[in-house]
């Protein structure tokens, strides 16, 4: 037996960091104890009991394999142990129904030291024990190990090259890792372990207290629950409870046997299946190993993981019968590519963003893996304008593609992958909706029409006219007369348009068609020859109409005169006859 503190609060010194996302997980599990006030109040039950190999042999350390409850009874200083395993279920080896719990095999060749402590780990099949303050230095430092189903001794394995020993020890199948309690002058403490004994973490515990035995213990999820027996009363035992993850003590709870022995003394502790927990007990008058079981509430663990993505929790604890859902998603501009469910591939079309575990009743993994989502290139190309760079869209994304025109130019034709689309309504852009394959688009554009503009000016001075002024622009002439000389008349594409309006520059409008403007000035002394002409004009005139008059009436006069002297004679001829 190993001496240690029992205070009823263990204190830990230091810092227990065990983060479970950061070790490798195996595909093994167990459940986990909900809470360490399960073992609060409960009795434990007799379950059976049997007999000591070696009458002088008693009982330090037990744990489950996958097929026994094996038990290791100390014998004699110096002299060989005792590995004993009863069966685990109603089943032996070949099939055959057997008392449960009872007589297997056992062996009786090597001694392991004190052998205060056993595990079980189910992917190398073998034993670890603990060996206690050894006799032998060389075990110092030191744990033993055997086969588990022939039980027969194989190493011994070297983890502390120090003065040490290892009074516990437990292999937590959950995180692939150990958790050793170890003892030297001094104290107490754990340590966790990988699967290959490499130390990750350290809680420094507990100071030696006279009158309490500390014996192995088990581990369940974050809680190691280790069991202690009362030297000073000879019957009581307690269960203490530590949390990994803490570093502290979480309770103690006194354990209540069902009968009564006169002396009676806890060793150890494991869980047999899920929620059932089973201690043995070494009793004395006569020698003989007894169990007792009780069931406390128990949770199953969900693990999940996920790459190049998040889980809405990487480890859930379900109660039995329960469920739970776990959700993912992906790294941007990645999606499902695979659903792992407890090792079997799930389709991820019923499953794209959310699983969910119902009746659970046992422990549960599921591993997402995201895979990036495939690209698609969009070729551009372009005559006389711009447009945006070749680039690679995500599928199942849309992308506008702008294009604009050089100074003059105008659309002409979009081809998209080969073929002519219309260009109404796309003027400036196009896009590609839920791209799903490699895509291109060509754009021309085509210059513009250009009209001449002629100018003249007569008398003045005119701006320059140009051969080229592009069709909906416009085009300002300017204009201004010369010295003594004033705006007769604006004549644009051969019509009078108003001097008014258009003093000094006549501007074109969208212009659609070639066009010309003359300008007219004059003299300003012409308006007044002009006057002066124009009234000897008049006067030239009435002077010429006047002579015109006078002489139609003399003609006139002339003519009647005639005409009376005709009337005349003819007159004096008839008076005549």
């Amino acid at each position: 037996m190993i001496l240690s503190n029992k205070t009823g609060r263990l204190l830990f010194m230091g810092i227990a960091v065990i983060i479970f996302m950061l070790i490798p997980m195996k595909n093994v599990f167990a459940a986990t104890l909900k809470s360490p006030d399960g073992f609060d109040g409960i009795q434990w039950a007799y379950d059976h009991e049997a007999s000591v190999v070696d009458e002088n042999g008693w009982t330090q350390a037990m744990c489950a394999t996958d097929k026994y409850l094996v038990c290791l009874e100390n014998g004699q200083k110096g002299e060989p142990d005792t590995l004993i395993a009863f069966y685990k279920t109603d089943k032996d080896e070949d099939g055959y129904t057997v008392p449960q719990y009872s007589y297997a095999r056992h062996t009786r060749a090597t001694d392991y030291e004190h052998g205060n402590g056993m595990t079980f780990n189910p992917n190398t099949n073998e034993l670890y024990i603990a060996t206690g303050n050894p006799d032998n230095p060389e075990n110092f430092g030191c744990l033993m190990v055997a086969d588990a189903d022939t039980l027969e001794y194989k190493r011994t394995i070297k983890i502390l090259d120090e003065e040490i020993f290892f009074s516990g020890v437990d292999y937590n199948p959950q995180t692939n890792q150990y958790i050793l309690q170890m003892g030297r002058s001094g104290g107490y403490s754990f340590l966790v372990t990988d699967a290959d004994f490499n130390i990750l973490s350290k809680i420094e515990g507990v100071k030696r207290t006279t009158g309490t035995t500390f014996q192995d213990f088990c581990v369940s999820g974050d809680f190691i629950i280790s069991v202690s027996y009362e030297l000073s009363s000879g019957v009581n035992n307690y269960i203490q409870v530590y949390s990994i993850s803490k570093g502290e003590l979480l309770g103690r709870y006194y354990i209540d046997f069902a009968d009564y022995e006169e002396k009676r003394e806890a060793e150890d502790i494991c869980m047999v299946e899920p929620g059932k927990f089973i201690i043995s007990t070494g009793v004395a008058s006569p020698r003989r190993i007894r169990f007792y079981s009780a069931t406390v509430p128990i949770v199953y663990n969900i693990e999940a993981k996920a790459q190049k993505g998040t889980v809405s929790e990487s480890n859930a604890q379900v109660e039995p019968g329960g469920e739970y859902k776990i959700t993912y998603q992906p790294d941007k501009h990645y999606e499902v590519k695979s659903v792992i469910v407890d090792g079997k591939e799930v389709d991820v079309q019923k499953y794209p963003s959310e699983y969910t575990f119902t009746n659970v009743n046992e422990d549960h993994s599921i591993a997402v893996e995201f895979s990036k989502i495939p690209k698609y290139k969009i070729e551009t190309k372009v005559s006389n304008g711009t447009i945006q760079k070749t680039k690679s869209v995500y599928r199942d994304k849309s992308y506008t593609v702008s294009y604009q025109p050089d100074e003059h130019y105008e659309l002409e034709s979009i081809l998209v992958d080969g073929q002519a689309v219309d260009v109404k309504g796309h003027e400036t852009e196009y896009t590609f909706e839920n791209i799903g394959e490699k895509h291109s688009i060509e754009v021309k554009f085509k210059e513009i029409p250009s009209f001449e503009i002629t100018t003249k000016a007569t008398n003045g001075k005119i701006s320059d006219g140009t051969a080229k002024v592009y069709r909906d622009t416009g085009f300002t002439v300017e204009y201004q007369p010369n010295d003594d000389a004033v705006l007769l008349g604006i004549l644009v594409d051969g019509r009078l348009v108003s001097r008014n309006e258009y003093q000094n520059s006549y501007k074109f409008e969208n212009i659609q068609e070639s066009h010309t403007i003359h300008v007219i000035y004059i003299s300003d002394f012409l308006p007044l020859c002009m006057i002066i002409g124009g009234i000897v004009l008049i006067l030239a005139i009435g002077y010429a109409v006047l002579t015109i008059r006078r002489r139609k009436r003399r003609i006139f006069k002339d003519r009647r005169r005639r005409g009376r002297r005709v009337e005349q004679k003819e007159k004096d001829k008839d008076e005549a006859l």
